[in-house]
């Protein structure tokens, strides 16, 4: 029989174990999976579980991580149960751990899905332990381990290793997703970094030089002007191809569209009814710290601000100015312009008050006012919420 310190010993050297590899750069996912293989092995138990918030229904937990020897985890990997009426759900809301008995018999009973076909051996499971994997005030997860009928059942001592075990683990956990999030975090920046100094720069020196060559090919004879044309057009390809390199920096790494590409794709979808290009710029993170939530009032804004330059304004310039700050607190949208100003009565304009809508909902401002040195000035600013901070 292995005495209690012995056992206390392997559970705390499997928890620096674990600390180790997600704190070292491991896959998260492995990690987890490490996580619940230790904690069965030490357990002496069949399987063992580490089930997460559902993404796709928030009323749902679904096992993410199931480890188990003969159990046909492969047919519970995947299960999605309902956090109001099982035990792992009550550890999840309560962020207090649980023993409970006849486990098999009460996961059969959930699981009335005819698509949802358990392991036979399920039924046989009895004395189970769930603890909650939690990090300061939050409960990442839930850590369940299960015994056949006839095992020992799972005592206090038990509980109390599984709870020790399951902290160090949040907090390990926690740590990979903070170095995980630093390393997107810093992709990001770097992406964005040269998809300005593209936009900024080299496109607009190239953009440039093709005026000159225009101007240039005005005083030559016609055989020299057309050479010089030909060589614009190809300026022009080659900014059209500087465009679309911009754009794919701005793709997000699992196939979603940017931030910076949806704003650019506004911007270019007006650009036929200003008549020239507006000059568009970005400062900050956008597409880690602007939640999905915010998205569609800053889009709506940007498009409602463009539309009403390309009617009223009668501008030879539109500047686009977007920014956050580094800690994810503030989102800024401006858009100037060299036209005729700001109407004198602006609220008879549906638009106009619906961006200021837009940024009440967000706890922000709006206004639009004459710009210095003449045209008009828009200015939106939003409280972004909490849980958009890295």
């Amino acid at each position: 029989m292995i005495g209690d310190s012995d056992r206390r010993e392997q559970w705390l050297r499997a928890s620096q174990d674990i600390t180790g590899a997600l704190l070292s750069g491991d896959d998260p996912r492995a990690a987890l999976r490490v996580v619940a293989e230790r904690a069965r092995l030490l357990a002496n138990a069949p399987i063992a579980v580490i089930a997460v918030p559902d993404e796709d229904n928030a009323a749902n937990l679904v096992f993410d991580v199931v480890d188990g020897v003969g159990m046909g985890g492969e047919k519970v990997n995947g299960l999605s149960v309902p956090i109001a009426e099982t035990g792992s759900g009550h550890v999840y809301l309560s962020g207090r751990s649980m023993i409970f008995n006849q486990y098999g018999d009460k996961v059969r009973a959930r699981s009335k899905d005819p698509e949802n076909e358990l392991p036979d051996r399920v039924t046989e499971l009895d004395s189970s332990v769930a603890v909650p994997l939690s990090f300061a005030d939050e409960v990442l997860g839930v850590l369940l381990l299960a015994r056949f009928h006839g095992q020992p059942e799972f005592t206090n001592a038990d509980l109390e290793l599984a709870e020790s075990f399951a902290a160090h683990a949040a907090v390990a956990i926690q740590f990979g997703r903070a170095a995980e999030a630093r390393r997107m975090l810093a992709i990001f920046e770097d992406r964005d970094r040269i998809a300005r100094d593209l936009h900024d720069l080299v496109i607009q020196r190239l953009f440039a030089i093709g005026l000159g060559l225009e101007g240039v090919s005005m005083q030559m004879e016609p055989k020299t002007a057309d050479r010089l044309t030909a060589f614009t057009k190809q300026l022009d390809e080659t900014i059209r191809e500087i465009r679309r390199t911009i754009f794919s920096l701005q793709e997000e790494p699992d196939g979603q569209t940017s931030l910076r590409t949806e704003m650019l794709r506004c911007v270019r979808e007006v650009t036929a009814a200003l008549g020239f290009e507006p000059r568009v710029s970005f400062d900050g993170p956008l597409d880690s710290l602007v939640p999905d939530v915010v998205r569609p009032d800053l889009l709506a804004t940007l498009r409602e601000a463009l539309s009403n330059a390309a009617r009223h304004a009668k501008a030879s310039a539109v500047d686009v100015d977007v920014r956050v700050d580094r800690d994810g607190t503030e989102l800024v949208l401006s858009v100037t312009d060299d036209g005729v100003g700001p109407p004198d009565e602006q609220g008879r304009r549906s638009g106009l008050a619906n961006l200021a809508s837009r940024a009440e909902r967000w706890r922000g401002a709006f206004t639009f006012k004459p710009a210095p040195g003449g045209g008009a000035a828009l200015n939106w600013t939003v409280q972004l919420p909490r849980e958009a901070r890295v």
